[in-house]
């Protein structure tokens, strides 16, 4: 107990401490100023490309 102790203020003091900067954005919202318009058929094509070949026989 006393080694996870010692070790747990040590890694506590390597931590850098909060500077009350603003919080990050969520990647969720990062790219909404984009405008960006995807529609289903969008992604049903995207699918259709990527699993055209799937699976290879050359893979083993």
């Amino acid at each position: 107990m006393r080694l996870a102790k010692r070790i747990l203020e040590t890694v506590e003091g390597d931590l850098p401490a909060e500077t009350g900067k603003e919080p990050r954005l969520s990647l969720y919202g990062a790219l909404a100023d984009l405008n960006l318009n995807v529609s289903e058929e969008d992604i049903a094509e995207v699918r259709r490309e990527m699993l055209a070949n799937f699976p290879r026989e050359d893979i083993a």
